[in-house]
């Protein structure tokens, strides 16, 4: 594999003598002998907003910019895609998603202005097995996740809601209580915590020409029973006020343990929190990068 990457750097170089990155690459692979190393190319002709490996490695998706779900084989570098969305520009600021289910037979992808979210049968070419309709007018898909059983879906979308479904026959299941966030809520995380019992949701706050004071008050992530739909807890770093500045959504990261009630909190101004997300306890103290 490290002989196929070097040629393939190599052919690169050859191709497009300024490729900084393939230079870059090849001289640390001779140099330390040792390296990541990219064993395919896999080109867009826009930008990559979301990408998923399928279970079994073999398959990567890919949700572009322009709404183009696209399955990439691994091995023969063979794609497959289907148009799955139609995107604001808000979506550059945001995060979207594609997410396998846990056998990888199938995806789901928001489906942006559509106000729809959708889950693509992929064992082939990809076929739209289930349309998810949102319950509001204009209210627009960002991110969607399957349940770790594959049964449900949680999907959030840019006018602040969030809701579940049952993967099989898109009938809605709950309502997250999301209204509580007020008008200048962004939802622009979501996920399933601790096999499927709980769900997570990361929290941003637009400006507003009223000054910091209210576009900060609800920033952060919350967590939720997902079989009532109530809040258990919204975990905010107090210190994290002291931060001035825009709130960036789009640079918001939370990654949660599998098995333990623990998540990270990675915001915008590049602070790093760890959780207990049932005790609504911060668990050791925060860390500053210089960027999220």
């Amino acid at each position: 594999q490290t002989s196929r990457a070097m040629a393939q750097l190599a052919a690169r170089l050859r191709k497009n003598k300024s490729d900084a990155f393939a230079a870059r690459r090849l001289m640390s692979v001779l140099t330390y002998r040792e390296f990541a190393l990219p064993l395919r190319d896999f080109r867009h002709e826009t930008g990559v907003r979301a990408v998923d490996l399928s279970p079994d490695g073999r398959v990567l998706a890919t949700l572009s910019t322009r709404g183009m779900l696209t399955l990439w084989d691994l091995e023969k570098g063979k794609r497959s895609e289907v148009k799955a969305g139609q995107f604001w520009w808000y979506g550059m600021f945001s995060h979207l998603s594609v997410d396998y289910n846990k056998d990888g037979t199938q995806v789901v992808t928001p489906g942006g202005k559509e106000c729809a979210a959708k889950i693509w049968d992929v064992a082939g070419e990809p076929e739209l097995a289930v349309t998810i309709e949102s319950p509001e007018a204009e209210s627009d898909f960002g991110h969607a996740e399957f349940s770790p059983d594959g049964e449900k879906v949680v999907a959030i979308t840019r006018q602040g809601m969030a809701f579940v479904w049952d993967a099989g026959s898109g009938e809605k299941l709950l309502d997250l209580e999301t209204e509580s966030f007020g008008q200048d809520a962004t939802l622009v995380y979501c996920s399933f915590l601790l096999d499927g019992a709980y769900i997570v949701t990361s929290v941003g706050m637009r400006p507003t020409p009223s000054g910091p004071d209210f576009q900060w008050k609800e920033a952060g992530i919350s967590v939720w029973d997902s079989r009532t739909g109530k809040r258990v807890n919204h975990l905010v770093d107090s210190a994290y006020l002291k931060y001035g500045g825009p709130f960036f959504t789009w640079k918001e990261t939370v990654v949660a343990h599998p098995s333990q009630t623990k998540l990270t909190y990675l915001n915008a101004q590049g602070r790093l929190t760890v959780w207990d997300y049932l005790k609504g306890t911060r668990l050791d103290g925060r860390e500053r990068h210089g960027g999220a």
